[in-house]
């Protein structure tokens, strides 16, 4: 492991612990932005579900470590006699885990190529807006064509109109057990029409999985980080959307669907129509318009019968509206739109608090907002933004 990845875990640990000073913050600042692959490593590090998932793997069933416990008195920082009690605990723990985590990815740095030329600088790597796979193989950077036919394969044409894919096939055969991918990544959104006259609106930092065309009695696509649908409706023909804790059927419908991995849950929002939610096991939930329902990783199940639509449509309106959220579920969605890595605080304020604010803005319009509100401290590193109480 190049030895600023060992830096960094010690540099983590303390940042964590709230023990690092101002020369090592800085240090620390410099690590993260040597390469996207220091940033993430320090994201995931530094993100208290992660190391609460990591610990689980380190311990046995009988070991119970109370990481909530842990985890209020750490933001309780100021009194200072539970906390110098809980410190130690903290800190082993960390540490125990971090090191875990230092020797396993030495490992695996050995067989992967470092972020940085010969001379050690960080190399910069721009990343494109929007990709798409096609089932052929044939790879296309949408930000790189012009407008236009695209690609044309086995009999089907792909078109380009701006921020806009049209699939345009002879119909369901076996071409429709071939797959294409569209990946949507920051600042970005676009939109998909199907071979069947379906459209989606794919959010920044999402993929969707379809295929060329349809088969008869079987329409399916699978998708992870945020689409918007509007289904053709056919009979005895339904639509299908995989996400990674449900499946949505549709029968003609315009729906929100949230899907972030990272978040481990998926949210269904329901404008028009009718859908059912089916989970592993049978069970299953059905939606009428103003609804919507949220499955988690664990398979609990929430349902909101009178949800607010406008927020969640708010994003194809190329607006943020946060609605009683807290302030680190905002810094996230702003960090995929801007392509930022936002580094919270553990200490900053679950409280949940209201926003909006326009998708055209100056990311450190929106963060000088942010302090003025809710009296938080901001600082700038590169692609890095810090934000603490």
């Amino acid at each position: 492991m190049p030895v600023h990845m060992n830096r960094l875990t010690e540099l983590t640990i303390k940042f964590l612990a709230g023990t690092i000073n101002e020369e090592e913050q800085q240090e620390l600042d410099r690590i993260v932005n040597q390469s996207e692959k220091t940033r993430q490593s320090f994201k995931r590090m530094s993100s208290y579900d992660w190391i609460s998932d990591e610990l689980a793997k380190l311990y046995s069933d009988e070991t119970a470590i109370d990481w909530d416990e842990i985890r209020k008195v750490h933001r309780r920082r100021q009194r200072r006699f539970y906390f110098t009690r809980i410190a130690a605990a903290f800190l082993i723990i960390i540490s125990c885990l971090l090191l875990f985590l230092t020797v396993r990815n030495n490992k695996e740095s050995m067989a992967e190529a470092t972020d940085s030329d010969s001379r050690g600088k960080p190399v910069s790597v721009t990343k494109p807006k929007a990709e798409l796979l096609l089932a052929n193989g044939q790879a296309i950077t949408l930000d790189l064509v012009p407008d236009g036919t695209i690609a044309e394969f086995d009999k089907t044409i792909v078109e380009k109109t701006g921020n806009e894919i049209r699939i345009t096939s002879p119909g369901a055969s076996e071409s429709g057990s071939r797959f294409n991918t569209l990946t949507t990544h920051y600042g970005q959104v676009s939109i998909l029409k199907l071979a069947d006259g379906s459209s989606v609106w794919l959010n920044a930092g999402s993929t969707i999985h379809f295929p060329t065309a349809f088969t008869p009695g079987s329409r399916s696509v699978q998708i992870t980080g945020e689409g918007y649908f509007e289904v053709k409706s056919f009979d005895n023909w339904p639509f299908n959307i995989e996400a990674p804790q449900a499946v949505i059927q549709v029968t003609g419908t315009k729906l929100n669907v949230v899907a972030y991995e990272e978040e481990g849950k998926t949210k269904t929002t329901l404008y028009e129509g009718r859908v059912t939610v089916r989970l592993p096991g049978g069970r299953r939930w059905e939606l009428v318009p103003g609804q919507e329902i949220i499955v988690t990783k664990e398979g609990r199940v929430s349902m909101n019968k009178h949800a607010d639509t406008t927020e969640a449509n708010a994003w194809r309106q190329e607006n943020f509206q946060f609605k009683n959220k807290d302030l680190p579920t905002i810094l996230k969605e702003l960090g995929r739109w801007y392509n930022r890595t936002i580094i919270c605080d553990p200490n900053i304020s679950k409280a949940p608090i209201s926003s909006a604010y326009p998708r055209h803005s100056a990311i450190t319009e929106i963060m000088d907002h942010l302090h003025e509100q809710f009296n938080i401290k901001v600082s700038y590193s590169n692609d890095t933004i810090w934000v603490r109480p």
